[in-house]
């Protein structure tokens, strides 16, 4: 086939798809784009054929992001490289973020990171305006007031699930602030002796 004939077969191919119906479209951009575990923040993690999919022509792309961000848990557990992972993908696809998983940092680098956090955690507020479902496990940070409070101004919310080590306080004042339920996540016998260890001397943390 001659690079004529190619070009000819690739613009028939891009025709025919975007002749489908746009619920046709969806279904596809579900198949392709989604997918059941969290992604990680990182083009490398996406599904196989996501990038080439959203190359196609700009409506594909925009369809298609609106899938891809939409319908899967972006999973975040480096604030550092999820900024600049966030200046990759622009304001407008930043919008169409619907879920986020985050983890914080083990103890030893949360108080290098404890401001990036934070910038996250405004960027969640001003400019997700499409984000739906939280949830957060703190490895540390669970008694940063600071983190804690900027984390209660996400509004909007259908669900925000807590795990980790945090502030007795926490789970009351983040339902408060956010306007949801805010739902601990099951865990062993063994791990709520943990957090209740963790929630000693907690009492009097108030954001």
């Amino acid at each position: 086939m001659s690079r004529s004939e190619a070009s000819t077969a690739g613009s028939q191919a891009k025709t025919n798809f975007l002749s489908l119906p746009l619920e046709i479209r969806d279904q596809i951009y579900k198949e392709v784009l989604t997918v059941k575990h969290d992604i990680y923040h990182d083009e490398r993690y996406f599904p196989p054929s996501a990038i080439s999919l959203l190359r196609t022509c700009k409506q594909v792309r925009d369809e298609g992001c609106a899938v891809l961000y939409g319908g899967n848990t972006i999973w975040v557990d480096s604030p550092r490289y999820f900024l600049e992972w966030l200046g990759k993908i622009g304001a407008s696809n930043l919008k169409l973020l619907s879920r986020i998983r985050i983890e914080t940092n083990y103890w030893k680098i949360w108080e290098l990171d404890r401001e990036p956090w934070c910038q996250i955690l405004r960027f969640l507020v001003h400019l997700a305006t499409g984000l739906r479902h939280v949830f957060i496990f703190w490895n540390s940070g669970g008694k940063d007031i600071k983190f804690v409070r900027e984390l209660g101004e996400i509004k909007n919310l259908r669900s925000v699930t807590i795990d980790g080590e945090y502030a007795l306080h926490w789970p009351r004042y983040l339902s408060e602030k956010m306007g949801v339920e805010v739902l601990q996540a099951a865990r062993t016998e063994a791990w709520w002796d943990v957090l209740d260890k963790y929630e000693e001397g907690t009492e009097d943390l108030h954001p």
